[in-house]
């Protein structure tokens, strides 16, 4: 009996499940020449296993990227348009390498007096995750995506 119980324990814990990503809490941002456009839809990807899980987000990306920005020196001079055309995140925990897949397309418009700047990006980030926790680590994952919307971004 003790065997069943524990073996259900065990299976149950590593089973997956959809999930909601807990980005930190943005600062109060006062940067009002940043403006970011996103899409209002929580769910942003998919944990494929013995079925299809959601991955959700608690707060929208917008907050988080505007926050980063804000700290900028360099954008303090300009006018920016950020718009999030497509945020996406892949978990496949059934491949042994590569089984999660972050992908981020967006527009930025950077304007000062008589300066235009636009551009487009697309950007990925992989990663291997294995176990339990998984839900940390895809977190981990998007938010270095985040990150590294906010660095291209900078050096424009």
């Amino acid at each position: 009996m003790r065997g069943a119980v524990f073996l259900l324990l065990f299976l149950s814990g590593c089973s997956y499940r959809s999930v909601t990503l807990h980005l930190p809490p943005p600062p109060p941002s006062v940067a009002n020449n940043i403006t970011v456009i996103q899409p209002l839809n929580p769910v942003i990807g998919k944990i494929k296993g013995n079925g299809t899980f959601l991955i959700k987000i608690d707060r929208d990306v917008g907050s988080y990227i505007k926050a980063k920005l804000s700290n900028s020196p360099k954008l303090k001079n300009y006018v920016v348009k950020v718009k999030i055309d497509n945020l996406s995140l892949l978990y496949n925990p059934h491949l042994s390498t590569n089984n999660a897949l972050a992908k981020i397309e967006f527009k930025v418009t950077l304007q000062k007096r008589g300066e235009l700047i636009e551009k487009s990006f697309r950007l990925q980030n992989v990663a291997t995750i294995r176990g339990y926790r998984y839900e940390e680590r895809l977190k981990n994952l998007l938010q270095t995506l985040l990150d590294e919307v906010v660095n291209e971004i900078e050096k424009l």
